[in-house]
């Protein structure tokens, strides 16, 4: 994974916990954040420093207002603050896909045999490097499938092709 992919899916984990946090009222310290980033994996390793600069990097170059709630309780993000978040947010989303995509036709032979496009449209690219990592480590992955009539089941497969099929709208 190379420096600006690493940044960005920092960005984003730091992003996704503080919501999910804050969501619930807790407000995490550094020490919080640093722990669940680590947790992503050892490529992942960071320090209260680094974690220190990305909050500073995300409320500067982004916008993204994140800030001491108090001086003994940690940080939340205030997305009320900010009109256009979501795009940001999908922006720094696609960002990271795209980087894995630049990678993965930087070794077409080892990733791109396990993808198949069928047309122009494209859906679901936030679950790729996922689906393609468990594909290229012989990995289980478990999901939730919702049938039409509303039925929802959790299903176990090993993938062994990442593959759009006929996306098409109905009419």
């Amino acid at each position: 994974m190379n420096k600006d992919s690493h940044k960005i899916r920092t960005y984003l984990k730091i992003i996704d916990f503080l919501q999910d946090s804050n969501s619930r009222e807790f407000y995490p310290k550094v020490t919080d954040i640093v722990e669940h980033i680590e947790k992503s994996g050892p490529e992942f390793y960071t320090s209260k420093r680094s974690v220190q600069r990305y909050l500073k990097d995300l409320n500067i170059e982004l916008a993204i207002t994140i800030k001491q709630k108090e001086k003994q309780v940690g940080y939340e993000i205030i997305i009320e603050d900010i009109p256009d978040f979501n795009t940001v947010y999908e922006t720094l989303r696609l960002s990271d896909e795209a980087g894995y995509f630049k990678e993965a036709i930087a070794k077409p032979k080892e990733l791109m045999q396990y993808i198949s496009f069928d047309g122009k449209q494209f859906t679901g690219y936030h679950h790729i490097e996922i689906i393609i990592r468990a594909i290229s480590e012989s990995r289980v992955i478990k999901f939730f499938y919702k049938k039409f009539d509303g039925e929802e089941k959790e299903r176990k497969v090993k993938p062994y092709l990442l593959k759009e099929y006929n996306y098409a709208i109905q009419k």
